[in-house]
């Protein structure tokens, strides 16, 4: 099962698309602190699920603004 509970289709679309069937524990802190209205900087390595984070939180809100800042 997803961590925190997502929802039924974010969770199918995870599982589908990305073959994700659970979460790390940054992501979980993540998704979990943005939820609450926090801000977020997330710090990890490459390919550790950074891009999960804002794609389900992005999902889950009708209204959300993210600045994506990446290496050029």
């Amino acid at each position: 099962m997803l961590e925190p509970p997502l929802s039924d289709t974010i969770a199918q679309a995870l599982r589908d698309s990305r073959k994700i069937t659970s979460l790390y524990t940054h992501q979980v802190a993540a998704i979990r602190a943005l939820s609450q209205g926090r801000h977020v900087i997330v710090s990890t390595s490459t390919a550790s699920g950074k891009s999960v984070i804002y794609q389900v939180r992005a999902c889950s809100q009708v209204k959300v603004y993210f600045v994506l800042v990446e290496p050029a």
